[in-house]
């Protein structure tokens, strides 16, 4: 919690600049429409992969390994 005092208060603006994507991993280029698409090519210099497999059917233990 603390760094991300320090970075607001550092940059304030800099929450204006992340944004989620929604997607999916098993899909051609993650499931992103072509507007998304552009914009990540043109305008993203960093990316944040966090996609995980989650099943509620299966134990826990299955989405540990699969996501660690």
């Amino acid at each position: 919690k603390k760094i991300f005092r320090i970075l607001l208060i550092e940059n304030p603006d800099v929450v204006n600049k992340v944004i989620v994507v929604p997607g999916d991993i098993q899909e051609s280029i993650l499931g992103m429409c072509d507007e998304v698409l552009i914009n990540v090519i043109h305008e993203v210099t960093i990316i944040f992969h966090v996609a995980a497999g989650i099943s509620f059917f299966k134990p826990l233990r299955f989405s540990v390994i699969n996501n660690c």
